[in-house]
């Protein structure tokens, strides 16, 4: 961005997918304040479906200039083809989630086949494991898999059997760094503390909250996060 000592705002709009004209709602916005002439960056963005997405900018402008856009929609050099990841539930389906229960008694899980309504049945884990199914390989298929708490033990079927944690650790997989894989990691009450496998630790909560992680802003890494039931906070 250039002009004469420019301040004011720069507004990201993302259209897409396949929004040729862009005359749809934009499935992303974000708005970055301005402060000289350079290069401004609108920030991460998951796109949740396959097809052509487009950006275009607002500049609010200023005292010393004119304020500007949109930008074209038509414009290719702004415009890129993407394909999102799939999601399916239970490691079976590429195009479906599927009903899928534990019964930590027996250490089955029973999955059912959405479209033909059959059931299929797998022993994985035992009495007072903690079903922790997720994506733990990024091939768009969730894993089946259970975190001991007794002794901190993570087994996901087919692709490994790790410790990570100790007795009372709550375990709190997900996307921490943002390539598309879980993470094992787990949330210690007593202290409050986060560990996610392979990164630093972090503090975040006490004893008595109660362990909340989400992709809270949206750019594709799981954030830490508590609620504490005493006060509703």
């Amino acid at each position: 961005m250039a002009g004469f000592t420019p301040t004011g705002t720069l507004t990201f709009l993302l259209t897409g997918p396949d929004d040729i004209f862009c005359s749809g709602t934009p499935v992303f916005t974000t708005t970055k304040a301005v402060d000289g002439s350079g290069t401004y960056a609108s920030g991460p963005f998951v796109p949740r479906a396959s097809g052509k997405y487009t950006w275009r900018t607002i500049y609010s402008g200023d005292d010393n200039n004119l304020g500007y856009g949109p930008t074209a929609c038509l414009d290719e050099a702004a415009s890129q083809t993407v394909n999102a990841p799939v999601t399916a539930l239970d490691g079976g389906s590429t195009d479906r989630a599927q009903l899928t229960m534990f019964r930590p008694s027996t250490g089955v899980w029973y999955i059912r086949d959405a479209a033909g309504g059959t059931t299929s049945q797998i022993q994985w884990g035992r009495d007072g494991d903690v079903p922790v199914a997720a994506d733990y390989n990024g091939d768009g298929r969730v894993d089946i898999a259970v975190y001991r708490p007794s002794t901190g033990r993570w087994m996901v079927k087919g692709l490994y059997d790790v410790s990570y944690g100790y007795a009372g650790d709550i375990p709190v997989p997900g996307d921490y760094d943002g390539n598309g894989t879980i993470d094992i990691a787990v949330w210690r009450p007593a202290t409050g503390r986060w560990f996610v496998r392979g990164a630093a630790s972090t503090v975040w909560g006490t004893e008595g909250d109660v362990p909340v992680p989400g992709d809270y802003n949206g750019d594709g890494r799981t954030d830490v996060g508590v609620y504490r039931p005493t006060t509703g906070q």
